[in-house]
């Protein structure tokens, strides 16, 4: 039983042996212990972020890049703050033996209603007052882009133009910044990061792999915002510039580039949206409203709003959970903690199986089901944290599309199946366009998981179709391979 001490509260987590697990960064979730709200499932993939990359520091936050709601104004609380999550301990069986996962994982609840069926699909990207992306652009053909997925695990097909609109123009309702890796966040919600800017200036000012750089692009800086105060918004490539010349392939960036990405890290320069995957800059006054960084909290203010956010968004998380989710450091994020568990917004608990301490938000609740069906990208924010990914799933995930062919174990570029409350197998999508056919090179079940192949075929079919894709094949490599394709009724290619 949860105790009191104080303004501080103690609590155990239960034991359970009857449920498998759940993370509260789920998607298409179902909660019967509560009423029934028929459009909420929809509106719940805006908690949890995106592929630039989706966040949510509650008023804002990270997928690699674009939409997601607060979980914070219009929340309610679950009527006491000493309700204790059951936790399930499914037996593990495989190579890797992972630890036991987690189940009945608490999840914050809403107000709000969700968007009503006959409202337009635009309308349904909107995500109501506080939306954030931590936006990788990940440029790769491999299923539908780092981007989108994570959204499209959670929404459905919906208007990728719309959502354009919404996170990409000079006038969108979110603006980019680093907030977790590449972010969208509310514009609002810029200024909590103005103490990361400082932060940046003065670790490039005195850090000795970064002084070089600095005072090389001295003099280009001073041009760029001359050039910006005269001309406005521009990406680096439309800068006429003899520096403007490229260091290398990739990211050999050119001294313009590099002399933009140091005023925009300090917040000298701002983004005006992006023209392609290129980000345009522009002056704060550009784009924000006159004084808008004079309003900024400090940073041990801004630090603790951002650390109340990462803990609607978590439910239960570590320390390095609730740092993570807007890179903090580990120090202040141990202070906001403590400051919050103070105020009686944190809850600590113990979570069986966890080595470390962990925090519920008081306003999480625990769902009794769950109801998902996603292929996730690997920076969804289910799994972009792979310590909390491995410790609450039990899955161990790492990208393997840097990996030399021969070292691969499951794929290129191998995305994790979700299925209800569990990660239960993993697929290596392509999408091919030249032969109009969406090509699952590899098909794998977890070690003692046993994927729904009908359930996954008839998922795979509707992103084919979302992604202007005709046919669904199957190359003949993975434990799951020759399942699946039975399931989707197409004969296996040989592999290789």
């Amino acid at each position: 039983m949860p105790t009191r001490k104080g303004t501080r509260m103690s609590l155990k987590i239960v034991i359970s042996q009857t449920k498998s697990a759940i993370t509260p960064a789920m998607t298409s979730t179902r909660h019967e212990n509560a009423p029934r709200d028929p459009h909420a499932d929809r509106h719940r993939f805006l908690d949890h972020g995106i592929g630039v990359r989706l966040l949510d520091p509650s008023h804002a936050l990270t997928v690699s890049t674009r939409c997601r709601r607060s979980t914070g104004r219009g929340m309610d609380r679950i009527g006491t703050r000493c309700r204790a999550p059951s936790v399930a301990f499914p037996p593990w069986s495989g190579r890797h033996s992972p630890p036991p996962r987690p189940a009945g994982w608490p999840w914050p609840r809403r107000g709000s209603a969700g968007p009503d069926r006959k409202r337009s699909r635009r309308a349904r990207c909107r995500p109501a007052r506080h939306v954030s992306a931590c936006c990788r652009s990940t440029p790769s053909t491999s299923s539908s882009g780092a981007t989108t997925s994570p959204l499209y695990a959670r929404l459905g097909a919906y208007d990728k133009a719309a959502l354009d609109r919404l996170t990409l123009t000079q006038r969108s309702p979110w603006i980019e910044y680093w907030a977790h890796e590449a972010a969208f966040v509310p514009r609002d919600d810029l200024r909590l990061f103005r103490w990361r800017m400082d932060a940046y200036r003065e670790r490039d000012a005195t850090r000795p792999n970064r002084v070089a750089g600095v005072e090389r692009t001295a003099r280009v800086r001073g041009e760029l915002l001359a050039l910006l105060a005269a001309q406005g918004p521009m990406p680096a490539s439309a800068v006429e510039h003899e520096s403007n010349v490229r260091r290398g392939p990739w990211w050999g960036w050119s001294d313009v580039k590099h002399g933009l990405e140091q005023l925009f890290r300090w917040g000298d320069v701002v983004s005006a949206g992006r023209a392609g995957f290129e980000r345009v800059y522009a002056l704060p006054d550009q784009v924000l409203p006159a004084g808008y960084f004079a309003t900024a909290p400090d940073r041990q203010d801004a630090v603790r709003e951002l650390v109340r956010r990462s803990a609607r968004a978590v439910g239960i998380g570590t320390r390095a959970d609730l740092a993570d989710h807007h890179r903090l450091r580990a120090d202040d994020t141990a202070a906001a903690i403590a400051d919050l568990e103070d105020a009686g917004e944190l809850v600590p608990v113990s979570v069986a199986g966890w080595k470390d301490r962990a925090w519920m938000h008081v306003d999480a609740r625990v769902p009794r089901r769950v109801d998902a069906d996603a292929v996730l990208s690997p920076f969804d924010p289910v799994v972009w944290f792979r310590p909390r990914a491995e410790r609450v799933f039990g899955f161990h995930y790492r990208i393997e599309i840097y990996t030399p062919a021969p070292k691969r174990v499951f794929g290129y570029y191998v995305l994790p199946v979700l299925q209800d409350e569990a990660l239960v197998g993993r697929v290596d999508l392509k999408s091919d366009r030249q032969r109009g056919v969406l090509h699952v090179r590899t098909a794998w079940h977890e070690p003692g998981s046993v994927v729904d192949v009908d359930r996954l075929a008839a998922l795979l079919r509707r992103t084919a179709a979302w992604q202007g894709l005709g046919d669904v094949e199957v190359t003949d490599r993975g434990t799951a391979a020759a399942d699946l394709a039975g399931a989707l009724g197409v004969r296996p290619r040989r592999d290789g």
